[in-house]
C-alpha cells in the first residue's frame, strides 16, 4: 500500500520546481540566489507522486535591482 509522505525539505538545497512553490524571494547573505530558505507549507506524495508541492521562500541575490538605483 502507498503511504502519504511529507515531502523532505532541505534549507539552503537548490529550489526545485518539481517538488517547491515559491510564495516570494527573499534577499540573503547566507545562500546563494535560488536556494530553499525556508518551507511555509509542508509538500506530500503519495507512492512517488506529487499530491502538493511544499511552499517555501527562496533566496534572492543581494545586489540592487536597475529600478532601484
Amino acid at each position: 500500500h502507498a503511504m502519504l509522505k511529507p515531502l523532505a525539505i532541505e534549507k539552503g538545497k537548490p529550489f526545485n520546481p518539481e517538488e517547491h512553490d515559491a510564495l516570494m524571494r527573499m534577499p540573503s547573505e547566507e545562500y546563494d540566489e535560488g536556494v530553499v530558505m525556508q518551507e511555509i507549507a509542508p509538500g506530500y506524495k503519495l507512492g512517488g507522486k506529487i499530491l502538493r508541492h511544499a511552499k517555501v521562500v527562496v533566496s534572492q541575490d543581494l545586489t540592487p535591482s536597475d529600478s532601484e538605483s
